[in-house]
This record gives C-alpha cells, sequence and structure tokens, in this order.
C-alpha cells in the first residue's frame, strides 16, 4: 500500500491554477475587453506567483511506498520545476482541534494525509 507522498506547490501547477482563476475573476466587461495578450499574460504570472508562495498546497507527486522515496523526489523537483514548500505526507487518522480522532458515520477513524513526523535521512545531505 503506498501510504506516502509529497504535497506542495510547483511552479506548472500555480500557471494551471492562476489561468483557471482568470477565467472565473469577476473583471468588469470594460477591462476583459481592454485587456491585450500581454497584459494579460502579466496578470496570469502576477497570479501564479502570489499562488506559488501563498495558495494551499496540493499532491504534486504520486504515492510511494516508503518516506526515503518521497524524499529522493523532492530533490529533483526543487532543481527543475521548482517546487516549493515542499513537505512528505502520510496515510493516517484524522483529528480534530480537540485531538479526537474524526470518525465516520460507520464509527471507523476518517484517513486522510497527515504531515509525516519521521526522520527522513535529506537527499542532499547524502
Amino acid at each position: 500500500m503506498s501510504g506516502f507522498c509529497v504535497f506542495g506547490m510547483t511552479e506548472a501547477l500555480a500557471k494551471r491554477l492562476a489561468r483557471d482563476a482568470a477565467d472565473k475573476h469577476a473583471f468588469t466587461r470594460e477591462e476583459r475587453d481592454s485587456m491585450t495578450p500581454a497584459k494579460w499574460e502579466a496578470w496570469i504570472a502576477e497570479k501564479a506567483e502570489d499562488i506559488l508562495e501563498h495558495g494551499n498546497v496540493r499532491q504534486v507527486s504520486p504515492a510511494f511506498d516508503a518516506p526515503q522515496f518521497a524524499d529522493e523526489w523532492i530533490a529533483p523537483a526543487k532543481r527543475t520545476c521548482c517546487a516549493k514548500r515542499c513537505r512528505i505526507m502520510v496515510r493516517g487518522e484524522k483529528v480534530d482541534s480537540s485531538g479526537s480522532v474524526v470518525l465516520n458515520k460507520r464509527g471507523l477513524p476518517v484517513m486522510t494525509w497527515v504531515p509525516y513526523r519521521g526522520v527522513v535521512k535529506m537527499a542532499e545531505a547524502a
């Protein structure tokens, strides 16, 4: 069972989210009509940079069987595709703000991605 993955934000994902946001953004008709392709691309680039720095992190890697594989995925991702805020997540039980395990309607714990708290030797340090 694959229980580890990497959550973060990549430049490509941020650009895609910015393009989606541009389609849904509440521009007035005059603003939308006056936007040249250069202005449009500049707006998307600015929005993508904001998403890259401050947007919610998403799953950016496939699932792995062990945390060291996820760690090995992070190093080249940071070099090649501008991945930021990468962290290893593991499948685990969801807990509420008081620390109690959240149960589904059948009384079983709800499984979700939670931060991995184990020790992983960084691939760059090796």
